[in-house]
């Protein structure tokens, strides 16, 4: 039997198996951005000032073989490997010089240091694997592990060092590669009983010459990386069309996950019935639907922070009992089924579904699952590509949803409404500062605007203040804010992000424009194209397939859509009914007019 090796990078290995803790609304919002900064400029500060002892990201793995038909690799790279001698005693009690080598992770935080009085278990988790894979490449008894945190805004830093033997850390890592090990074999029986099960299916419904048309092409486009946009009549079943092609081409390895994306509740029932149609004959496929955060929660507000929810208290001691309960016993991941094992072990159903999404073959979804940047699955989407075939269902529903997606707005009422919210509140005095100072730059901009719409050429301060101002709101959330002034201070620093980040991606397919009446006044950042921005995003996958009942003129969606028009295929299918059943009908009497709009 052959040995089959499965590759991990060590932050995905330590953030599931050693995850812990309690969701909170507050530290979570922050933790994809002290994330992103690794490796940022403040990264690289640090490695450069360390001098010539200190090695920088240095690539590190180790491969550990769990039996005949098994081996695990884990990967990364080590922020830094310093070297230095010391005097020191041997075993005969001469002093002499010994080197002793220190595995360096860095982490980037917003958080006051004064806060931080040990290290973070799984950075510092991170950091013993590094340590572990070091001393096993170079046969040391003993390593030292530093945790490194420095401060993102005023460049401070705090260190923790330990030393530790390598018989320790191998104990220790063994224990955990050994956890990690019974997913991974879960996932390849999984993988092979699915695999098997698609070979012996077939088509569920004698074939139409159209679907014959659509399935073919639909499978060319997924074995050749390509993008699809398909016109195809209601009635013509493309539903099926698509997911059948799509789950042969994921039996024969040309893809890891099916996303099947659309905008309305009803079109995720049709998908979930399609792929309960195939299961129904014999496919062995884990199919999941994701509900919206508002929909699924079982609080009548929602409020991810223990203090308000029993169950984001401890979440992540018992979340992965939890996932491992729900993937090993269903194939049916409905929203019922997912309230009804978030209930068994009393964890939140939206992060349950969202990790059971990485186990699953499908996932049925909105288009923002994979879209919007503030949105989208980041277990899927951050750090990574894969071979992800996104089904995109009502295409043209795409064009305006994107350009929402990608746009923003951010109005006086807004930055005014929280100034209010904090006046005479004990709060860091900076954080009231870069509020005043944002309404003077968006007064400043409103001064110069004399029409009640208007092109803005440069809104350069108003993006300065608000980063500070974005910058102050995540420190002072971080150091504890009580309600209702958090709801409100969370909700203001999401807009602000969203409105930066719409700056930042903005080009010539963006229009920055002001909008003024007498009582108001707000910025909008619109995204007129969307088709780089979605590119990027169908970057991550293996291949896109478009499909509507109405996507003409096809080259409009085709420019909107995709960032490779030029090269993308699209097919139209005919209607499967005889044209003598058809009946047209045209009303006379009715006025396309603007004047008449709103008669009877």
């Amino acid at each position: 039997m052959s040995q089959k090796t499965v590759t991990v990078s060590v932050r995905r290995l330590v953030e599931f198996i050693l995850r812990s803790g309690d969701i909170d609304t507050v530290s979570g919002a922050f933790g994809e951005m002290d994330a992103m900064q690794q490796g940022g400029l403040m990264h690289r500060k640090l490695q450069k000032e360390a001098g010539p002892s200190y090695r920088a990201e240095v690539s590190l793995k180790h491969t550990t073989e769990m039996d005949e038909t098994l081996a695990i690799t884990v990967e990364g790279r080590a922020d830094g490997v310093i070297t230095e001698t010391e005097m020191a005693a041997d075993e005969s009690g001469e002093l002499g010089l010994k080197e002793v080598v220190t595995i360096d992770e860095i982490k980037g935080t917003y958080r006051n240091l004064r806060y931080i009085t040990e290290p973070v278990s799984v950075h510092l988790a991170q950091a013993k694997c590094y340590a572990f894979f070091y001393a096993e490449k170079e046969d040391l008894e003993e390593i030292q592990v530093q945790m490194t945190y420095v401060h993102l805004k005023t460049g401070k830093v705090q260190r923790f060092k330990e030393k530790m033997t390598r018989n320790e850390l191998e104990v220790w890592y063994t224990e955990l590669i050994d956890r990690f090990a019974v997913w991974v074999r879960h996932q390849i029986a999984w993988i092979k009983k699915r695999n098997l099960s698609i070979g012996a299916g077939s088509f569920p419904f004698e074939y139409r010459e159209s679907q014959k048309k659509l399935v073919s092409g639909v499978y060319q486009t997924i074995l050749r990386h390509r993008r699809l946009f398909v016109e195809a009549p209601t009635g013509t079943g493309k539903t099926i069309s698509a997911i059948y092609p799509a789950v042969q081409a994921m039996g024969n390895g040309l893809s890891e996950t099916i996303f099947y994306l659309t905008a309305r509740t009803i079109a995720r029932t049709v998908a979930e019935d399609t792929f309960g149609l195939l299961q129904d004959k014999g496919l062995a496929m884990k199919v999941i639907t994701l509900t919206a955060k508002e929909k699924i929660c079982v609080l009548d507000k929602v409020q991810c922070s223990p203090e308000y929810c029993p169950r984001a208290k401890g979440h992540y001691d018992r979340i992965n009992e939890a996932l491992y309960d729900l993937v090993t016993h269903e194939d049916r991941m409905t929203r019922e089924c997912i309230l009804a094992y978030a209930d068994k072990h009393q964890v939140c159903p939206f992060e349950l579904q969202l990790d059971a999404a990485l186990f699953a073959d499908a996932v049925i979804g909105d288009y923002n699952y994979v879209f919007d940047p503030n949105v989208a699955l980041k277990r899927f989407f951050s750090d990574r590509s894969g071979d992800y075939l996104f089904l995109i269902d009502e295409a043209h529903n795409l064009v305006d949803r994107a350009r929402e997606m990608y746009s923003a707005v951010m109005s006086m009422t807004e930055l005014t409404h929280a100034r209010h919210a904090v006046e005479d509140k004990a709060v860091d005095r900076r954080l009231v500062t870069y509020m005043d100072r944002s309404i003077l730059a968006m007064s400043a901009l409103r001064e110069s605007s004399d029409e009640s719409c208007q092109l803005m050429g440069n809104i350069g301060s108003l993006i300065v203040y608000l980063t500070k101002l974005s910058e102050q709101l995540e420190e002072t959330l971080k150091e504890g804010v009580t309600a209702p002034l958090r709801e409100v201070l969370m909700e203001f620093y999401f807009d602000i992000r969203r409105f930066i980040c719409a700056f930042d991606r903005s080009d010539d397919r963006y229009l920055i424009y002001a909008l003024r009446s007498e009582d108001s006044f707000e910025i909008k950042i619109f995204c007129v194209d969307p088709s780089k921005d979605l590119g990027e995003r169908l970057a991550k996958g293996c291949g896109a397939v478009f499909f509507s009942a109405t996507l003409l003129p096809v080259q409009y969606y085709k420019e909107m859509l995709s960032d490779t028009a030029a090269s993308d295929y699209d097919l139209y299918v005919d209607s499967p009914f005889a044209e003598g059943n058809r009946l047209l009908v045209a009303a006379t009497d009715v006025s396309s007019r603007y004047t008449r709009r709103g008669r009877k």
